[in-house]
């Protein structure tokens, strides 16, 4: 199934639009992130900035290597790849990811499916679908905002941890 820039796999088969970015708060965070899959690990520092309504990434080696940048306006990606490297992820499905973690939860629900909902408390965030669980998004509290510190896709079997630098 070929995808547009503005969609993504919520789901195995389920596709859907990427929400606005819409943020209560700007937001700069500089996090190692380390992704965890079935056949091993690999790790990438990121800037994060979100602004009230845009949101950019920019991926580092470890060794501060510009690997890529990626814009997200809720119009499309603008994506600029520095580095080939094949073990990236399309960039919509970050861009989910982060939408996904740190999103209001009102804006969320307006791009889920039928019989999808999203289920917060103080630190944790569970996406599910007629009571399986897709996503388990867990927080940390700092400086009285909550960033995400794990996102973990039960359906694709990854973990995305995110320890702040």
């Amino acid at each position: 199934m070929l995808l547009n820039d503005r969609q993504a796999f919520i789901d195995r088969g389920v596709v859907v639009e990427l929400p606005a970015p819409v943020f209560k708060k700007e937001l700069s965070a500089r996090q190692l992130l380390t992704a965890e899959y079935k056949t091993g690990s690999a790790s990438l520092v990121t800037l994060l900035k979100t602004t009230l309504n845009s949101l950019s990434l920019v991926g580092l080696s470890p060794a501060g290597i510009k690997l890529f940048s990626a814009q997200y306006n809720g119009e499309g990606i603008r994506v600029e790849r520095f580095v080939k490297l094949d073990s990236l992820p399309p960039v919509n499905q970050v861009v989910l990811d982060i939408m996904l973690g740190l999103g209001p939860a009102a804006e969320l629900e307006g791009i889920l499916p039928a019989d999808y909902e999203i289920l917060d408390d103080s630190h944790k965030r569970i996406l599910s679908h007629k009571g399986r669980t897709v996503y388990i998004i867990t927080y940390q509290n700092n400086d009285s905002r909550q960033l995400p510190v794990c996102i973990e896709n039960t359906v694709f079997d990854y973990k995305i941890v995110l320890n702040n630098i």
